[in-house]
């Protein structure tokens, strides 16, 4: 039995919520397909604002996660603060900060953000009356500023969100009097919020202790309180039935977008706000914005080392198992060239000399992106290679590598696959065990449509058997080789390349490098980009009579 069964968790889907700029969204993203963002009204999150390009980013996902890719925006695209190279993807993941033009959003996984349950704030905007504490006149008194020194360097040791939030809670508690208060993550516009840390306080979904309009009045970018003769209404579960009779909230900022708020309060006969509480709450909420503006990112740095050095050790690993991109071995004459994306793919290519002067030509394509599928792509490629030479036997050898990766822990990694051997005189015998990209180009450049059995990619069902099917090339014919990536390449309205554009590439082709050179012209036209999004590999192999 097959070791490995068990499907690979599907991913989440991307929601976008803003947290600053005109009110939009949120926008959920589904990990299927390619979400354009830009002012063009066919964009998928279209933003209509001069400081947002026609076609300014665009956010996919790929086996290792969430990317944001900036297409050369003219303000740029911002993650945490840090500007996105153009045409690089930047790996994004929940809770980080996404700012294109006036708007910055919030990302989390799933359907609804965030994937913690937001605490709804007692809805007093009608009756309450919101007041922007006067800043205290002189210095801060010795022991605050003892205080907030002590507090900046324990940020410093700090490496997590609710690391920061009790440090910062803890001086503001100390400073202020007030025997409660919490930090809270903004989730929305809309004045829910996420308890990151909290002291002295009792939150359940039915006891919400936050004034809406205080947090409202705090998004706007400064402190704002309550103090007593404040009008809070007599609401079941209001402001007044908790006894509170002075609060104070200070908006705390990561790139640019208020994203979390120090919220104290006193009740019953707790001291009433005090005068200098605003200037020291705003001074530590700014350090706390410091806090989690440096944590994302190195976050971010790290993303991207790590990133790189895959990409780096796949790209490595395709290199050095390739064979030439052209030449002549045996009864075949071929071209290929694989040109790597923005993601390295599992793509695999080899030409293996047989016995009879036949020649085995093989592509195909791991599943997923990375290291991972390069290393397995490269294990695949080598089984099989040497399969191929021990047996000369097509349909023997694909059996063989569906077994070996099938009984072995892939991480749910399967390669579809197509495996052709020719023979002088134009004898074609292949397996195409789910790959399906592939045609015959006639004399005159129109494609040759192929009937034969298709079968389910290699790796998945240990006990798949796959069968060859035989064609006789005509003189002039030549076999077209490709991978899904060429035909999936879209340009910036979302349009797949397609099968149809790349046969119109071939029409005028006169040699097995010109197809390659005219696909690939094609398509690098089509998407107006230098950098295309996944590997595409593109091969022509045209057999001696």
């Amino acid at each position: 039995m097959p070791l490995t069964s068990v499907n690979p968790t599907p991913p989440l889907p991307l929601t976008l919520s803003a947290l600053g700029g005109p009110a939009i969204g949120p926008f959920t993203l589904v990990p299927t397909g390619v979400a354009t963002v830009g002012r063009l009204l066919e964009s998928t999150i279209c933003l209509i604002n001069d400081r947002v390009s026609r076609r300014h980013a665009v956010v996919l996902h790929k086996r290792s996660g969430w990317f944001v890719i900036d297409q050369g925006s003219k303000e740029g695209t911002f993650v945490n603060g840090v500007a996105s190279p153009k045409d690089h993807p930047t790996p994004v993941g929940p809770g980080d900060i996404l700012r294109i033009g006036p708007w910055s959003f919030r990302l989390s996984l799933g359907d609804v953000p965030p994937s913690e349950h937001a605490l709804g704030t007692i809805d007093d905007r009608a009756t309450a009356r919101v007041q922007r504490p006067a800043e205290s006149p002189g210095n801060v008194a010795s022991r605050r500023l003892g205080l907030l020194t002590d507090c900046i360097a324990r940020l410093d040791r700090q490496r997590d969100e609710a690391s920061i939030a009790r440090a910062v809670l803890d001086s503001a508690i100390q400073a202020c009097g007030y025997a409660r208060g919490a930090v809270l993550r903004r989730v929305e516009s809309d004045g829910d919020v996420v308890v990151v840390s909290s002291t002295g306080m009792v939150v359940t979904a039915d006891r919400l202790p936050f004034s809406r309009s205080l947090i409202a009045a705090a998004s706007e970018g400064s402190v704002a309180a309550m103090s007593r003769g404040t009008d809070l209404g007599n609401q079941a579960h209001s402001i007044a039935d908790l006894g509170i009779h002075s609060a104070i909230c200070a908006p705390i900022f990561v790139a640019d977008a208020v994203t979390a708020y120090l919220y104290l309060d006193a009740r019953g006969d707790e001291p009433s706000l005090r005068p200098d509480s605003a200037a020291f709450c705003e001074a530590l909420a700014r350090a706390a914005g410091l806090a989690l503006a440096n944590i994302k990112r190195a976050e971010l740095d790290t993303r991207e080392r790590e990133l790189a050095g895959e990409l780096a050790a796949a790209r490595e690993a395709q290199q050095f198992i390739l064979p030439p991109s052209h030449g002549t071995v045996g009864c075949i004459k071929y071209a290929m060239k694989m040109s790597p994306g923005l993601f390295v793919a599992g793509d695999l290519f080899d030409v293996v000399p047989l016995t009879g002067e036949r020649i085995a030509v093989v592509m195909g394509d791991v599943s997923g992106h990375g290291a991972a599928s390069a290393m397995l792509m490269a294990s695949a490629q080598a089984h099989l290679h040497a399969l191929l030479t021990a047996t000369g036997d097509v349909a023997l050898a694909v059996d063989s590598l569906n077994r070996y990766l099938a009984l072995r822990d892939t991480g749910g990694r399967f390669a579809s696959l197509w495996l052709g051997v020719f023979e002088r005189g134009g004898r074609l015998s292949a397996v195409d065990a789910g790959h399906g990209h592939w045609l015959i180009r006639r004399a005159d450049g129109t494609p040759r449509q192929i009937i034969g059995p298709k079968s389910i990619p290699v790796g998945i069902d240990a006990d798949a058997l796959y069968e060859p099917c035989t064609v006789t090339l005509s003189p002039g014919e030549r076999v077209i080789l490709y991978s899904d990536g060429a035909v999936e390449e879209r340009n910036g309205h979302g349009e797949f390349f397609g099968l149809q554009r790349l046969v119109a590439a071939l029409a005028a082709t006169t040699s097995t490098n010109d197809d390659v050179a005219a696909v690939f012209e094609a398509i690098r036209h089509f998407t107006g980009v230098t950098t295309l999004d996944d590997d595409v590999t593109i091969a022509s192999i045209a057999c001696e009579d």
